[in-house]
């Protein structure tokens, strides 16, 4: 289509389903930052580029592009065989800029093929209806698998975080999940309402309350233990953590608990 239509809550203007070669590669033109192109991989393998990262795109991924400097997109392989869809939503319900895995389903497709022949037809209200359908669907699914894995990824952090209280760093635990460090805070983020960083620093004071109230170790030997350069750092650390510092916390918790 030519020009947008309002069609509440979803417009869509563009829908392609697309087999190509090694020689196809594009660059999009007009960017435009309340437009979202869904690239979905059914065959093949295609390299998209969103102001300037790359996603390698293969069969059952997806990605939403949402550029405000520079789209584009090319084939990977043999063939990269692909749906695209240009839309405008309100609100977005996904990650913008981000991979998804997901099986091409036959509901899937029976309603990607709904939306091109609306759209061939010059239906463009009933062809954005069907891929608000697919989207909202879409949404649902990815939505749920996302919460599921970045479960499992706060639950392998942690243990990567404790196995590791010594020498952990950001890009360390990014290196041992294999997912990109943006992926891994923003997870983060999302599921804990902080950054990796912060979370490491909350399990360091954790452990370091438990060596207090459950050892006799000193507290330059507890320094050593968390990976702090000196008892000073740990102290200054753990006050600003408990709003005590290691001492006193001992203290007051050998206090609550005698007798």
């Amino acid at each position: 289509m030519n020009d947008w239509i309002s069609t509440y809550p979803t417009s869509v203007k563009t829908v392609y389903k697309l087999y190509t070669t090694r020689d196809y590669d594009i660059n999009h033109r007009i960017i435009e930052s309340n437009k979202y192109i869904l690239l979905y991989t059914f065959d093949g393998d295609g390299l998209v580029q969103v102001d300037g990262q790359v996603f390698q795109s293969k069969s059952n991924t997806l990605i939403f592009a949402n550029a405000s400097k520079s789209l584009a997109y090319k084939c990977a392989s043999d063939t990269w065989n692909f749906w695209l869809f240009e839309f405008k939503t309100e609100p977005f319900l996904l990650k913008t800029n981000y991979l998804y895995n997901i099986p091409f389903t036959m509901e899937f497709s029976n309603l990607c093929d709904h939306t091109l022949l609306s759209l061939k037809e010059g239906q463009q209200q009933l062809a954005s209806a069907y891929f608000h359908l697919f989207y909202s669907i879409l949404a649902h699914k990815l939505d749920n698998n996302m919460k599921s894995y970045d479960l499992t990824v706060i639950d392998k952090s942690l243990e990567y975080m404790k196995d590791n209280i010594k020498d952990f760093s950001v890009q360390s635990l990014s290196n041992f999940l294999n997912i990109p460090t943006r992926t891994l805070i923003y997870i983060f983020n999302r599921e804990m309402g902080t950054s990796p960083l912060r979370y490491f620093q909350g399990v360091r004071m954790e452990l370091g309350k438990e060596y207090l109230e459950s050892t006799t170790m000193n507290i330059s030997e507890i320094s050593q233990e968390l990976g702090y350069y000196n008892s000073g750092h740990f102290s200054a650390t753990f006050k600003q953590y408990t709003s005590v510092n290691p001492v006193q916390y001992r203290r007051e918790f050998n206090l609550r608990n005698m007798g």
